[in-house]
C-alpha cells in the first residue's frame, strides 16, 4: 500500500486525544454500605463489567474513526489491481513518445505501423482526466524547445492526428531525455512516459552515449513500451547517389552511380532502377539482389537541360516507400563567366582563339583584365579563373578563398616569367615551388617531351573515340619550370625525370591547374597541336563545373542558408511538395541556418529567380528492417538508471485496462470513509446504550 498524500499522516497523533480524554474521566467511587442493598451487589458487579467493556469498545471505535479519517485524507492506494469505483484520482502528467521515422511506414495485415501506433497513442491519451496534462514528442523532432505539458488534451490529440512519417532521423534516447526534462516541470503525483516504436536496430541510441535520468525519471514515474513490429518486411533501399561526371555540358553524357541494398530476407528479382532528370525518366536498368546484399549500378544518359537539374534515382514500390528515392542537384550554367587575367596580352592569344573557334552559341563570357586588376575585381562572380602571368599584386588570400569555396583556377606563367616570380605565386598559394627553370632555347631545340599522361583524369573523358587507344602526341617543350610532385599534386602530363608539365592541386572544394611553361611558341608548340583545342575547351568546362554538384544534407540537419549574391528584399524557400516558407532579408541574415525536415529538393528563390537548390536525403541506416527485442530495451532502461516502473504491452493489449491497473491500482480513500461512517454509527449506538445502563446503575 502507498499513500498519495502522505503529509496528512502527521494527523495520526490526533488518535491519542480519545485516550487522553478517557484517562482524565476516570474517577474512583466511594464505597457506602447499605444493609438493605446487599442483595444487589452481585448484580451490580456484572453490570459494571459490561459497562467497562463498552467503554473500552467506544474508546477503540473513536480511535479507529480518527485513524480512518486521517487515512482517507492521506489517500491510500494498492498497486496491481483495480476495484470498481476505486481507481486512482491522482493528477497525471503524461508524455507520449511517437516514433515517426519512415521505417514505421511498413505495412502488415492491420495497415501501416505508423497508423497503428497513432491509434494506440490516442487510446492511451483518452485515459487522461480533467486536471491532467500531457505532451507529445515525435522522435524526428526530439529536442524542439517548444514542447511543453498542456492541460489542453485536445491540442495534443490534434497533433497526433496530424502527424505523418518523417525522413528525419533521431534516436529514442534523445526523445527520452526531452521527456524527462518536460516531466521535471510537473508537480503532479503520477508521471508517465509512453513509447511507441518499432525498436529498429540503431534507433534507440547512438555511440552508446547514455545519460543518467534517475533524478528526473524517479520512482513515481511509469514507463510504458508499446512495440510495433512487422514480422516480414520487403524493402529495397537506395543508400546513396553519386554523380560521376565531372564536366557538365548539355547533350553530353551524364553518369551516376546508384548504391542499392536489399534489406529483406528474400531475394529481389528484376528490380528496376530508374534515373530522372527534372522528373523525366532518362535511364533505367534491371537488377537482381540476393537477400541482405548490395550493389552499385552505373546509369548514363545525355544531360537534357541547363541551369539547375534535379537528378532522382528511384526503385519500384515496396513495403517501405520512403527510401525508394535518392536526390541530387547539379548546376549547368547557361553562360560561363570566365575571369581572364593577363600580364602580357599576347600570352593568352591561343586560349582566346580556341574558345572563339568552338563557342558558336556564345556560352563563354570572357572578362579580360590585366593581371594587376585581380586584387580589385570581384572574382566571386566568375565560374572559373585563368591567370596568364602574375605579379606581386596577386592577392593570396583572395585566390585561396575562391578556390576553397569551390572555384577553379588555371595558372599559366607569362612568357617573361622568372624563377623568382613564379615561385613567389606558388608560395602564396601554398604550392610546391619550382627547383629550376629551363630557359627557352633560341634555336627552339627540343628539350623535353611527355613520358606519361594521366588518361583517367576527367579532362580526357569523351575526347577519344570509343574503342580506339588513348594516345596523345607529345608537344615539343623548349622551356619550362622544373616542378616535382608533392602534397596533393596530380600530374596530368609528366616528363621522364618525374617533373610535371601540368598538374592539378586540390584546395578545399576547389582545384587549381598549374602549367610549367607559357603557352607561346618560344616556350612550346603545344598550342599548335590538335589536342590543345579540345583540352583547353574542356578545361573551361571542368573548372566551371567544380561547383556543379550542389550541396546536399540529411533530413533533420540544419544547413547553412544560401545567401543571394545580389541585393534582395526577401526570399522564398520552396519545400518538396510545393509548400513555401518566406523569409525577410533581415530574418535571412539572422537565421543563417535552415532546418531541412523533408526528403527531396529545396529551391531558394530571390527576386523571382531560383538562385540555389539543395538535395535532402534520408539516412541509409533507417532502411534497416532488423529490430531489437523488448529485453534489449529493458537493458537500455537500466543503463539510463530509470528509477520508476517499467511495463511493456503488446499492441493488441487493452491499453485502458492495463494502464488503469498499473498506475496505482485501487485508491482506498472512499472505502476508509465508509468504514469510518459505519464505526461512527456503531459508536453512537453503543454510547447511547451505555448511558442508559449508567442511569440504571
Amino acid at each position: 500500500m502507498t499513500f498519495l498524500n502522505p503529509a496528512v499522516l502527521f494527523g495520526l497523533f490526533a488518535a491519542a486525544i480519545p485516550v487522553l480524554i478517557h484517562l482524565l474521566n476516570l474517577r474512583k467511587l466511594k464505597k457506602i454500605e447499605f444493609s438493605s442493598l446487599q442483595f444487589l451487589k452481585e448484580l451490580q458487579k456484572n453490570q459494571i463489567k459490561r459497562i467497562k467493556l463498552k467503554q473500552w469498545l467506544l474508546l477503540a471505535l473513536r480511535v479507529l474513526i480518527i485513524l480512518l479519517l486521517i487515512g482517507a485524507f492521506a489517500r491510500p492506494a494498492l498497486r496491481g489491481f483495480a476495484i470498481a469505483g476505486t481507481t486512482s484520482a491522482a493528477k497525471n502528467s503524461a508524455v507520449y513518445i511517437i516514433d515517426d521515422s519512415f521505417s514505421m511506414t511498413a505495412i502488415d495485415a492491420n495497415g501501416s505501423l505508423f497508423n497503428q501506433e497513432k491509434q494506440k497513442a490516442l487510446e492511451c491519451l483518452s485515459l487522461l482526466k480533467e486536471g491532467d496534462d500531457a505532451a507529445v514528442i515525435f522522435v524526428s523532432e526530439a529536442g524542439r524547445k517548444d514542447v511543453k505539458l498542456s492541460k489542453d488534451i485536445s491540442s495534443v490529440e490534434k497533433a497526433i492526428h496530424a502527424a505523418y512519417p518523417s525522413v528525419a532521423t533521431k534516436t529514442t534516447h534523445e526523445a527520452m531525455i526531452q521527456a524527462a526534462q518536460v516531466l521535471g516541470t510537473s508537480n503532479n503525483f503520477n508521471k508517465e512516459v509512453y513509447v511507441f516504436t518499432d525498436l529498429q536496430q540503431g534507433s534507440i541510441i547512438k555511440d552508446s552515449a547514455y545519460t543518467d535520468l534517475s533524478e528526473l525519471l524517479n520512482k513515481r514515474t511509469h514507463l510504458y513500451l508499446f512495440p510495433f513490429q512487422a514480422k516480414s518486411v520487403y524493402n529495397i533501399g537506395i543508400d546513396s547517389l553519386r554523380v560521376n561526371t565531372a564536366i557538365f555540358e548539355k547533350g553530353k553524357p551524364l553518369s551516376v552511380s546508384v548504391f542499392v541494398r536489399n534489406y529483406s530476407d528474400q531475394p529481389a528479382r528484376n528490380e528496376v532502377i530508374s534515373i530522372f532528370q527534372n522528373k523525366q525518366r532518362t535511364a533505367q536498368k534491371g537488377i537482381t539482389l540476393d537477400a541482405k546484399s548490395a550493389a552499385e549500378i552505373v546509369l548514363e544518359s545525355p544531360l537534357t537541360a541547363k541551369g539547375f537539374v534535379q537528378i532522382t534515382a528511384s526503385t519500384e514500390e515496396d513495403d517501405i516507400p520512403a527510401d525508394n528515392k535518392r536526390y541530387a542537384v547539379i548546376n549547368v550554367p547557361d553562360k560561363i563567366q570566365i575571369g581572364l587575367f593577363v600580364k602580357n596580352p599576347q600570352d593568352a592569344k591561343y586560349f582566346e582563339l580556341t574558345l572563339g573557334a568552338l563557342d558558336s552559341s556564345g556560352i563563354f563570357q570572357i572578362n579580360k583584365r590585366s593581371a594587376n586588376a585581380l586584387a580589385a575585381d570581384d572574382i566571386a562572380k566568375y565560374n572559373s579563373l585563368f591567370l596568364f602571368g602574375f605579379d606581386q599584386s596577386t592577392p593570396q588570400q583572395k585566390l585561396l578563398s575562391y578556390v576553397e569555396k569551390g572555384g577553379g583556377v588555371f595558372i599559366v606563367p607569362s612568357s617573361d616569367a622568372s624563377l623568382a616570380e613564379f615561385n613567389s605565386l606558388m608560395q602564396k598559394l601554398n604550392l610546391p615551388v619550382a627547383q629550376n627553370l629551363h630557359q627557352p632555347g633560341s634555336q627552339k631545340d627540343l628539350l623535353l617531351s611527355f613520358s606519361s599522361v594521366d588518361y583517367s583524369h576527367p579532362l580526357f573523358a569523351d575526347i577519344f573515340q570509343k574503342g580506339k587507344p588513348q594516345q596523345i602526341q607529345s608537344p615539343e617543350i623548349y622551356g619550362c619550370f622544373q616542378i616535382q610532385p608533392a602534397g596533393s599534386a596530380r600530374a596530368l602530363f609528366s616528363f621522364a625525370d618525374r617533373n610535371m608539365y601540368l598538374a592539378e592541386y586540390a584546395k578545399g572544394k576547389g582545384k587549381m591547374l598549374v602549367a610549367a611553361s607559357a603557352f607561346v611558341p618560344q616556350w612550346t608548340n603545344f598550342p599548335y597541336r590538335a589536342f590543345f583545342v579540345p583540352f583547353m575547351f574542356r578545361s573551361v568546362y571542368y573548372l566551371s563545373s567544380l561547383t556543379g554538384v550542389q550541396e546536399n544534407c540529411f533530413a533533420g540537419d540544419e544547413m547553412p542558408l544560401p545567401i543571394p549574391q545580389t541585393a534582395f528584399e526577401g526570399l522564398r524557400i520552396v519545400q518538396p511538395g510545393g509548400q513555401e516558407d518566406y523569409l525577410a532579408s533581415s530574418a535571412v541574415r539572422e537565421k543563417k541556418f535552415y532546418n531541412m525536415t523533408r526528403g527531396g529538393v529545396y529551391s531558394f528563390v530571390a527576386n523571382n529567380a531560383v538562385y540555389a537548390m539543395r538535395a535532402v536525403n534520408h539516412l541509409a541506416s533507417e532502411s534497416n528492417t532488423a529490430v531489437l527485442s523488448v529485453d534489449k530495451f529493458k537493458e537500455y532502461v537500466q543503463k539510463i538508471h530509470f528509477a520508476g516502473t517499467f511495463s511493456s504491452y503488446d499492441r493488441s493489449t487493452d491499453a485502458a485496462q492495463a494502464i488503469k491497473q498499473s498506475r496505482y491500482g485501487a485508491e482506498l480513500w472512499k472505502l476508509f470513509l465508509v468504514i469510518a461512517l459505519c464505526a461512527a454509527l456503531l459508536e453512537m449506538w453503543i454510547s447511547k446504550a451505555s448511558k442508559k445502563e449508567l442511569a440504571i446503575v
